[in-house]
C-alpha cells in the first residue's frame, strides 16, 4: 500500500515538474512525504544529505 502511496505521490510531481531530475524528484517525493515531520532546521540538513 505505501508502495502504490509513493508511486502516485512521484507521478503527480513528474506531471508537475516534467524538467525535474532524478535529485529533484528524491528531494520533492521526501518532502510531500515527511516535509511535516521535521523541525525546518532538521529538515534542511536531511535535504542536503539527499
Amino acid at each position: 500500500m505505501f508502495n502504490r502511496a509513493v508511486s502516485i505521490a512521484a507521478s503527480s510531481i513528474r506531471n508537475s515538474h516534467p524538467e525535474a531530475d532524478q535529485r529533484e524528484l528524491r528531494l520533492r517525493l521526501f518532502l510531500r512525504l515527511y516535509g511535516r515531520d521535521f523541525p525546518p532546521d532538521q529538515l534542511e540538513r536531511i535535504l542536503e544529505a539527499l
